[in-house]
């Protein structure tokens, strides 16, 4: 089964984009949490392996390879899919996985672990998987598919990169919010302290789902990479909690207007 990150990006275009050029520029991270409804999150770990084992692209998964294959099959020696053993995903399977991900790779110089479900673990689980992303061998890749990234400790969510990967949750409103602020350049001071305040009274996470939307936009629209990068790590500062919501709303409308 042929399964390229590229065939998706019309699903999640930002999160393929900065995977596949982590992947081409060695710069991945030891842990993601893909987070929101459906299958999608666990479709876009898999094609996520795939392009990390694959030998034969840079930045994705040839898809034909027997590395492609096997990670399509689950059988990959250097790949383990982890769900919860029935109604919560207990912590003697966390203290396994700890035991797992010590072990070098079989093949190549990388290991996945995919662990689906991650909304089920109960607290004493959660800390004994904290205690794994606090301390990872270089080797080890985490993907943690989880519902909303609420479900489990703040601490899990700030040791990982967290992406929302599900359907459109960008309402009408937050459209032309984004449109405006795209638009900041051609505009006056008064424009940008309106939306400084609107977007300072907004949650953490509508800001994430809103910067994830404004770089999908940056990217159909050819905006130079540092733009891009930048919102990213605004985006990420938000959810780790190192940067509070109007700080970084600003930081962001600063940058877009020039002013920064």
């Amino acid at each position: 089964m042929i399964m390229r990150l590229e065939e998706i990006r019309d699903k999640c275009p930002n999160v393929v984009e900065l995977l596949k050029r982590a992947k081409k520029t060695g710069k991945l991270s030891h842990a993601y949490m893909f987070y929101g409804e459906g299958s999608l999150k666990r479709e876009l770990a898999l094609r996520l392996a795939q392009a990390l084992f694959c030998k034969v692209l840079d930045d994705d998964a040839c898809g034909e390879c027997s590395d492609c294959q096997r990670v399509a099959q689950e059988v990959h020696p250097d790949l383990k899919v982890i769900r919860p053993d029935g109604a919560v995903f207990k912590i003697s399977q966390v203290r396994e996985l700890r035991g797992d991900v010590i072990l070098r790779p079989l093949e190549g110089d990388r290991r996945v672990f995919i662990l689906e479900d991650c909304e089920k673990m109960n607290l004493p689980s959660a800390n004994a998987l904290l205690k794994i992303l606090e301390e990872p061998p270089s080797w080890a890749l985490l993907v943690l598919l989880v519902s909303h990234p609420s479900a489990l400790p703040p601490t899990v969510a700030s040791r990982c990169q967290v992406f929302y990967v599900g359907e459109e949750v960008v309402s009408q409103a937050s459209r032309d919010l984004l449109l405006r602020i795209l638009e900041l350049n051609n505009k006056g001071w008064r424009e940008l302290y309106e939306l400084s305040s609107k977007l300072g009274e907004m949650d953490r996470e509508e800001v994430a789902v809103l910067l994830d939307s404004l770089v999908d936009l940056l990217l159909e629209r050819g905006e130079r990479v540092e733009l891009i990068d930048e919102i990213s790590f605004v985006r990420e500062g938000v959810l780790d909690r190192f940067l509070n919501v109007q700080m970084a709303v600003d930081r962001i409308l600063f940058k877009i207007k020039g002013e920064w």
